[in-house]
């Protein structure tokens, strides 16, 4: 058996590597000279909404991830200020952060060196249309753009290694938020936004300047490098068009609510190869593996888009909070879901996004 995949990112070879580890013959076209994207920043896997700890979850599907560092807390900040901690109660980490882009100890890095140790053969500079009959597997990164992220990364900043930041305030993010990702001695401060149309860069670097707990944070940093980029969230009704398996952010699998779609990516990419070798439905696999947990950050998006700054510092409780007690759906934010209709608003997002158009 011979499997061709388009792009050589997260999804694209973590799919590479489990096809190879069951003797298929794998071929990954790549468009650039180098694996992954363009991001060079620190990101982070969610870790703690399901029973078990998610990189050994992955250790166990054969995808051996080394270089990561483990989250056991989390601050929320409201507009004023006003601090909420959430942390873990049972010693398992909340997330796990990773460096992605060029560095050795990149996600993406990781997974070329094992995929180049299974066997896979990577063709970088190669450009192949999506709509090739030869392709099997799609993995392009994001065709459609309805997130927007903008940060800077600084290196030695005075911040706790174990812990990442949350902070909402429309002055500063509408529609989004930003976020302080620590990863050895660097850190990402970034802000994510659904807002396309939104001038974040100008917001961003004001919120750097007049935020007392990040200037706190950067005193006596350095500065290396801004990050930006698009990506889009879908939960599209199929992942297979014209025969072929679309994963991680060409499929939209990203979390609509935070952003975040490493998860998605590696596990779609698992799932894909598994329906090839199992002769499974692709479909069906990754709908019951994680299309429950995409609708939930779609409701959660639904109603981020709909909060004020007062909304944010009713939603956070000052103090400190275990991560079972905390409730991502107050009763106030309740009652502002029921004034949205779900079904249309999904269909009316999948129609706009529909990977037909890209792919076909």
């Amino acid at each position: 058996m011979d499997i061709k995949i388009l792009g050589a990112g997260v999804a694209g070879l973590t799919a590479a590597i489990k096809l190879a580890q069951a003797g298929v013959n794998v071929t990954v076209f790549e468009k650039r000279d180098f694996v992954g994207g363009i991001v060079n920043d620190e990101q982070a896997i969610r870790n703690y909404e399901n029973n078990y700890d998610q990189l050994e979850f992955f250790d166990k599907n054969g995808i051996k991830i080394n270089h990561a560092e483990p989250i056991y807390k989390i601050d929320k900040y409201a507009p004023s200020g006003k601090k909420m901690e959430v942390h873990t109660e049972n010693g398992k980490p909340l997330f796990y952060s990773v460096r992605r882009g060029p560095d050795k100890t990149s996600l993406e890095y990781q997974l070329y060196a094992q995929a180049v140790k299974s066997g896979v053969n990577i063709v970088f500079n190669s450009y192949v249309d999506a709509r090739s009959k030869e392709i099997d597997i799609i993995s392009i990164g994001g065709i459609y753009n309805n997130v927007w992220a903008y940060g800077s990364i600084y290196a030695d900043a005075n911040v706790e290694k174990d812990k990442i930041l949350f902070f909402m305030d429309n002055k500063y993010c509408p529609k989004g938020y930003i976020y302080v990702v620590p990863y050895g001695n660097e850190i990402t401060i970034a802000a994510t936004t659904f807002d396309i149309g939104c001038p974040i860069p100008n917001l961003f670097e004001n919120f750097i300047k007049e935020n007392p707990v990040v200037k706190t944070i950067l005193e006596g940093a350095t500065f290396l490098r801004h990050t930006s980029g698009f990506e889009y969230f879908n939960i599209p009704k199929t992942a297979i068009i014209n025969g072929k398996k679309v994963i991680g952010a060409a499929a939209g699998f990203l979390d609509p609510s935070r952003g975040f779609g490493i998860k998605y990516a590696l596990l779609s990419g698992i799932l894909a190869s598994k329906s090839i070798v199992e002769k499974k439905n692709y479909n069906k696999l990754w709908k019951s593996e994680f299309e429950h947990e995409l609708l939930e950050g779609f409701k959660r998006r639904i109603l981020l888009e709909k909060m004020s700054n007062e909304d944010y510092e009713e939603f956070v409780m000052e103090g400190k909070i275990g991560i079972t007690k905390y409730n991502k759906f107050p009763n106030f934010m309740k009652h502002k879901l029921l004034n949205a209709s779900l079904t249309m608003e999904l269909s009316r997002h999948r129609r706009r996004y529909n990977m037909k158009k890209i792919v076909c």
